[in-house]
């Protein structure tokens, strides 16, 4: 009876895999947008100053996906997808104390790792395996 009730690791893998996503990929996505006016206003700076940490977030995924690629895979995926999750929420709370553009765009670079880290790379290596 506990063979036939029990789910299939894959499952449990995706539904994972889901919350990541659901979870970490609209605050880079989406949000950036939602907050565009609000933060341009706020800071007295133009929108496309601004929409240059989004640049430079997705930029981190197209340079650095090799390399992290290539670590993931040798190294221990779940203590560097656990750790890039926490790294990922503290660095997101650090642009509420961006008091220049420069402080989004170093903000942004190690979001942008994080984000790699946490998300694309290792759910895709999960999901192949």
């Amino acid at each position: 009876m506990g063979k036939a009730n029990k789910i299939f690791y894959g499952w449990w893998i995706v539904i994972g895999s889901i919350l990541v996503t659901a979870t970490i990929v609209p605050s880079v996505m989406a949000l950036a947008n939602k907050f565009l006016i609000p933060v341009t206003t706020d800071m007295g700076i133009k929108r496309n100053t601004f929409s240059i940490g989004n640049a430079i977030i997705q930029a981190m995924g197209i340079i650095l996906s090799p390399l992290v690629t290539k670590k993931l895979a040798t190294g221990n995926l779940k203590k560097i997808q656990s750790s890039s999750v926490l790294i990922y929420c503290l660095v997101y709370t650090t642009y509420s104390l961006a008091k220049k553009p420069i402080h989004l765009y170093i903000t942004s670079f190690v979001l942008g790792i994080a984000f790699l880290c946490a998300t694309i790379i290792p759910i895709s290596i999960m999901i192949t395996n």
